[in-house]
């Protein structure tokens, strides 16, 4: 439950262009008309520097790349548009924070419900999160930390990217208060289906990367 591969240079353009990829790929914020082409002729052109210039874009400036007519120019500002309201989860994976994958930015989100608090949160705070931990929870915490970051954070603010979890009743039931963590193969069902199984009964789901 791992974000992409990571590399320590935060330099590095190829660092800068596999983020922005990342962050409109289907397992983050799913801009799903803006494929990696696409992302290398925004970052070449200079449009992109950072995924907060995607809500910037304008029609004009897509309509001098390669290969986008008036039609694919209008759909990629729908998508773009579209996935300003994605869940609060999808933009912590879109982040590209180290160590966030979907399980544990929904872990994230539940826990603290917005983007705000999470700001406000201490390294213990987070590394208490019932499925964080200290690898995670350090790692998630240094990353707020950092000027460029909030910065960037308050960028999508200013574009109303949504940083508000979705507001959900806590299950009650016979698995209440206990945690689980799902490895290898189940003969039954898959394993999306056992997790759904558990949260029924009341049960919460752990990430494989807490310690």
């Amino acid at each position: 439950d791992q974000a992409m591969a990571y590399c320590p240079n935060e330099e590095c353009p190829a660092r800068n262009l596999e983020s922005i990829i990342h962050f409109v790929s289907r397992g983050a914020m799913d801009i799903d008309t803006i494929g990696e082409k696409m992302c290398e002729q925004l970052v070449s052109t200079g449009f992109v520097k950072s995924v907060a210039d995607f809500y910037t874009l304008t029609r004009e400036q897509l309509l001098t790349l390669d290969g986008v007519k008036d039609r694919s120019a209008d759909k990629m500002i729908a998508a773009i548009e579209a996935s300003k309201h994605r869940n609060f989860w999808r933009l912590l994976i879109g982040l590209n924070i180290r160590y966030m994958g979907e399980k544990t930015a929904q872990i994230i989100a539940s826990a603290f419900g917005n983007i705000d608090n999470l700001l406000v949160a201490g390294e213990a705070e987070i590394v208490g999160v019932p499925g964080i931990g200290p690898i995670i929870g350090q790692s998630v915490y240094n990353w707020l930390q950092a000027e460029k970051n909030r910065a960037l954070i308050e960028r999508l603010r200013q574009a109303g990217v949504n940083m508000q979890a979705e507001q959900q009743e806590e299950t009650t039931g016979p698995l209440s208060g206990q945690s689980f963590l799902l490895t290898g193969r189940l003969n039954t069902m898959t394993r999306p289906a056992a997790e759904e199984a558990i949260v029924k009964l009341g049960g919460k789901i752990a990430s494989g990367v807490s310690k």
